[in-house]
């Protein structure tokens, strides 16, 4: 039995300090990315700190698990929808960009376990040129941006490339 759990959990720690990350939650597709450099843009698939506040709300609800961000947070994968000079209009049917609602970003009022989620405030947001707006295409209960609005670019720790995932359906 020891055997069995060692075995997945050191293949696991292997891969993730190898310059590999093993990606196991339902925001991006299951399975090995390579982390790679590079800054932020429109569309890359990236591993972020959540803001302070954000990260402090997802450990207590066990979004995610204890890593090294800030809140004693583990980082998380999320694409950029939208980023510095990108205008994001953000209403209680979710994010509109270029005037088209953007799939899967309907804020949520209750989490899985039924707990309230407060979005980010309902306006207009110019981001900034060290600004983008987080969101996964693949899940609508992501936490993401929809909650705690837009991510500064310092928080940005890589790139992830895909190397073997379950499945990469296209991005609207």
């Amino acid at each position: 039995m020891t055997v069995a759990l060692v075995t997945p959990v050191g293949v696991a720690l292997a891969v993730q300090y190898s310059g590999y990350r093993v990606q196991h939650t339902g925001s991006l597709p299951r399975g090995i990315y390579r982390t790679m450099s590079g800054p932020p843009t429109r569309g890359t698939i990236g591993m972020w700190c959540l803001p302070l506040a954000a990260a402090r709300l997802a450990r207590t609800r066990h979004y995610v698990g204890p890593g090294p961000c800030p809140g004693d947070a583990e980082p998380v994968g999320k694409i950029v929808l939208a980023a510095g000079g990108d205008t994001v209009v953000f209403d209680t049917s979710g994010a509109h960009i270029a005037g088209r609602r953007v799939p899967n970003t309907r804020p949520r009022a209750r989490d899985t376990a039924g707990r309230p989620l407060t979005p980010a405030p309902y306006r207009t947001y110019v981001l900034r040129r060290d600004e983008v707006w987080l969101w996964s295409p693949y899940s609508t209960r992501s936490f993401d941006s929809r909650y705690f609005g837009p991510v500064s670019t310092r928080q940005f720790l890589s790139a992830l490339k895909p190397v073997w995932v379950r499945s990469m359906p296209e991005v609207p």
